[in-house]
């Protein structure tokens, strides 16, 4: 009797041994790093082998793979901090309910469940007395700044009248209808980053050429820029002469200020311990970067703390 008494104790007890050991941050092994949100160990760096595609109508950001575990977009690194938003490529929006990006021109979001109360949509009317409305960050400001304002990242201003919001991760006005962004001297202005960032850029270093490397004569060149919109650049792709494609230089990341097949320009995915990065008039921009970096004096990179 005693026995059977033991064993059903036993029984009884497994189901909480086995919830226990679902994983937590202590589980991760060395080369890995506890993702929150997934509640998962993901590898730093991503998988050693080039991981599955995303479903069909299915994209991920820079710095993201898709998990077949987790069935969503998952990050190479961990991510710091109250992270921005991640960037999908032109003409795909992020979705973080889903975790994935989806195309801008085929609203196939999922409706979300109706609330209990009448929805209200978020606007200007769910401002307070002392607080207006930003619409390009669809957001409710405090007239004036807040009593304290934080301090912004380390090699980022803000213009005058406004000033760092740190839940917005970029630089917002102090009063509606703001000016015209004026930032202080040896900073401009990106729209696209929302803060201003040194006027200096480093000068990118040039990459060995691989030993296939095609040599592509000037004529040839001439002839492909002719064949590609005045606002894109033919970049020779792969190591069979006469391959091209028309890239906008000035805005993409992976051939950012010049064809890198060329060993011109910079790829601006391979930075080390960038997080966040896009490329804005040639210049690759950093604006955060992945645990136990930060942003450079320049912004331009990811330095070790």
């Amino acid at each position: 009797m005693r026995l059977v008494s033991a064993l059903s104790l036993l029984a009884a007890a497994l189901p909480f041994v086995a919830s226990t050991a679902t994983g937590s941050a202590g589980s991760c092994k060395q080369n890995e790093f506890w993702y929150s949100l997934q509640n998962c160990c993901l590898p730093s760096g991503g998988p050693p082998t080039p991981p599955s595609p995303p479903p069909r109508g299915v994209s991920c950001p820079t710095g993201y793979y898709w998990g077949q575990q987790q069935s969503c977009c998952v990050p190479t690194h961990s991510p710091p901090a109250n992270p921005p938003t991640p960037t999908c490529a032109t003409g795909w929006r992020w979705y973080s309910a889903d975790q994935h990006c989806l195309p801008t021109t085929t609203p196939t979001v999922p409706s979300p469940p109706r609330p209990s109360q009448p929805y209200r949509k978020r606007g200007t009317s769910s401002c307070k007395n002392n607080e207006f409305w930003y619409a390009s960050k669809n957001c409710c400001l405090p007239v004036g700044g807040p009593p304290v304002t934080p301090s912004p990242p380390r090699g980022v201003a803000c213009p005058t009248g406004y000033y760092w919001g740190a839940a917005q991760t970029c630089c917002v006005p102090t009063h509606s209808n703001p000016p015209t962004p004026t930032c202080p001297s040896g900073y401009n202005w990106y729209s696209s980053t929302q803060n201003c960032l040194p006027t200096t850029p480093t000068p990118p270093s040039t990459p060995p050429r691989p030993s296939g490397y095609t040599f592509y004569k000037k004529r040839e060149l001439r002839a492909w820029d002719s064949q590609c919109p005045a606002s894109l650049e033919a970049c020779p792709v792969g190591l069979t002469a006469g391959d091209y494609e028309c890239v906008d230089t000035a805005r993409d990341l992976e051939s950012c200020g010049g064809c890198v097949s060329q060993g011109k320009g910079r790829d601006c995915t391979a930075i080390k311990g960038a997080f966040y990065v896009g490329c804005e008039n040639s210049r690759c921009i950093v604006t955060s970067c992945v645990g136990g970096y930060e942003v450079s004096q320049d912004g331009e990179s990811c330095e070790l703390l």
